[in-house]
């Protein structure tokens, strides 16, 4: 007999309103985080391409990939329209 491959295991979606806000925060500080490290270390002298526009960008990417599930959670909420949900 062949090899059999098992079931891809399912998504297990147990995250709780309290976990997707702590996710919207910390995402959020990140951001924060990254744009106030190019602010306090680039000068209009020392500004180059290099060293301001990729950890932009990282930090951007960053957020929108969180952004992303956290409105897939939003769209697979159970609670009622206005209940518990904002944004």
């Amino acid at each position: 007999m062949g090899s059999q491959t098992l079931p891809q295991v399912p998504l297990i979606f147990d995250t709780t309103p309290s976990s997707v806000l702590e996710d919207a925060r910390r995402l959020t500080d990140e951001c924060r985080t990254a744009h106030d490290a190019i602010v306090t270390s680039v000068t209009p002298k020392n500004a180059t391409f290099a060293n301001v526009i990729p950890p932009f960008v990282h930090a951007e990417n960053n957020l929108v990939a969180g952004r992303r599930l956290l409105r897939i959670y939003k769209s697979v909420s159970t609670a009622s329209s206005g209940e518990g949900v904002q944004g």
